[in-house]
């Protein structure tokens, strides 16, 4: 018998983690376009973590590799984790802190992408503008950026518990 038709106890937990980071994707997707709020490039930059988090682990979980290659995956999965922790947690720090200090103008992120080099243009992204500073919703007392830096953090913790125990 072939146990790759199976469900493993892995496949269960990845697919969950691929409906974690799908439904970041859907929500940031949502909240732009039906609810009408704008996003920032900060938030952007998380859909798009998101996005990439929830290709991978599709992968990961139609691969089911074991293990070097399950440890590769979930390396990938924890710097891809790691960059989601630290734009998640500068937004939620720009919305805690830093509310008057940021100015409120930048052109728009496919403008920014055109006209500068790429290690520009996140710096530009990770300093953060007036609309990251915005706190317009919040769910169980945390702001979005919030929730997004757990669960980041959520899938970075996954990843290094792969790393170790690998079974």
């Amino acid at each position: 018998m072939n146990q790759g038709l199976f469900i493993t106890p892995m496949r269960k937990q990845l697919i969950m983690l691929l409906c974690i980071s799908v439904g970041m994707a859907v929500g940031s997707f949502f909240f732009e376009h039906i609810i009408g709020l704008h996003n920032c490039h900060l938030c952007i930059f998380q859909r798009n973590i998101a996005i990439v988090l929830s290709a991978i682990l599709l992968v990961f979980i139609i691969h089911d590799p074991a293990d070097y290659k399950r440890r590769l995956y979930a390396l990938i999965l924890m710097l891809i984790s790691v960059f989601g922790v630290i734009f998640a947690g500068r937004h939620a720090w720009i919305q805690t802190f830093q509310t008057e200090k940021i100015a409120n103008c930048d052109p728009s992120l496919s403008i920014l992408m055109e006209r500068l080099p790429i290690s520009t243009l996140i710096e530009r992204v990770f300093y953060g503008n007036g609309e990251c500073s915005q706190s317009l919703t919040t769910f169980l007392g945390l702001t979005i950026p919030s929730w997004s830096f757990l669960l980041y953090l959520f899938f970075y913790l996954f990843s290094l518990k792969i790393l170790i125990r690998n079974k």
